[in-house]
């Protein structure tokens, strides 16, 4: 498209799979049925997008602590330490009370 370029790209520490640059727009011809909301206004089409985006990334972390609960929870069960898994030790149990409420308070 004519008058439309990207220019830096950007170092992100997470997503590196998906690229992010800047958006160059020097008189560009944008026809009419392409344009979002108002001219001028595009900073809140783009912010009307971010509740979503943000709900929907959640759901990655979301899976990788349900993940980490599966290994852990066989984990504690079986593995002994003082003639007994250590699973029945307070401490432990607290600290996988804490993950498995910090998974359901996320969902």
């Amino acid at each position: 498209m004519p008058g439309f370029s990207t220019a830096q790209k950007l170092d992100k520490l997470g997503m590196r799979g998906s690229d992010t640059c800047e958006l160059v727009f020097e008189n560009c011809f944008v026809p009419q049925e392409n344009v979002l909301g108002e001219e001028g206004k595009g900073v809140y089409v783009m912010m009307s997008g971010l509740d979503l985006e943000r709900l929907v990334l959640a759901g990655g972390p979301i899976g990788l602590m349900q993940a980490c609960l599966d290994v852990v929870l066989p984990y504690v069960r079986q593995r002994e330490q003082f003639g007994r898994p250590i699973g029945e030790f307070q401490f432990l149990q607290g600290k996988m009370a804490d993950m498995y409420t910090s998974l359901q308070s996320s969902r």
